[in-house]
């Protein structure tokens, strides 16, 4: 820090910033889901010769809502009415057996619904791979600047004296044109441009 920074992308969460200082030796997890309820716990390690730190400590929820439910016939109705109907023929009266006929009829045309158990969660994590991302920013020594961009001369010098890496200072250049092509070239000037 803060030159460098480490994410790690955790599954269905998403990502999670990470103290660099504690990563150098590598990152350990756990990572838990319970597939009845979908609960998800997750917690980040340092790896180092001392003692693991805990550094993130992650619980979420990937469950899906699965009511289970059963769809049926009223049986029952329909075996009573098969009953009537056997009762009507026997004792000789068809008007009690067609009565007790629709009766068979109408119990098989109703369908009745009903939820077993609650509203429960279920999963099952089909991706449990944590990936790390370490960003690391490419630092020089300050020697190392000169041979790139040189150093300050403050000095009054002709360009045409000059090799390699030159930025200007309020350069003022005299041409005979107009105000906005001399306005450019002292913007280049000053914004700096290598001279070979």
């Amino acid at each position: 820090e803060p030159y460098a920074s480490v994410d790690v992308f955790v599954p269905y969460y998403g990502i999670v910033s990470l103290p660099p200082q504690y990563c150098v030796n590598g990152i350990q997890y756990t990572y838990y889901v319970d597939v009845i309820n979908g609960e998800c716990f997750v917690r980040l390690y340092s790896m180092g010769t001392d003692q693991a730190r805990l550094l993130a400590s992650l619980s979420y929820n990937i469950g899906v809502e699965t009511p289970i439910a059963q769809a049926g016939r009223n049986a029952g109705a329909a075996i009573q009415s098969a009953v009537g109907v056997a009762a009507g023929l026997a004792s000789g009266s068809p008007l009690l057996a067609m009565k007790e006929g629709t009766g068979i009829i109408s119990a098989f045309a109703q369908s009745g619904v009903s939820a077993k158990g609650t509203q429960g969660g279920r999963a099952m994590a089909h991706y449990n791979e944590l990936v790390v991302y370490v960003t690391v920013q490419n630092t020089t020594t300050p020697e190392d600047l000169t041979a790139l961009y040189g150093r300050p001369c403050m000095q009054v010098l002709q360009i045409n004296n000059l090799s390699g890496y030159v930025q200007c200072i309020n350069a003022s250049v005299s041409i005979s044109g107009p105000a906005e092509d001399r306005d450019a070239i002292n913007s280049y000037l000053n914004s700096g441009f290598y001279y070979e």
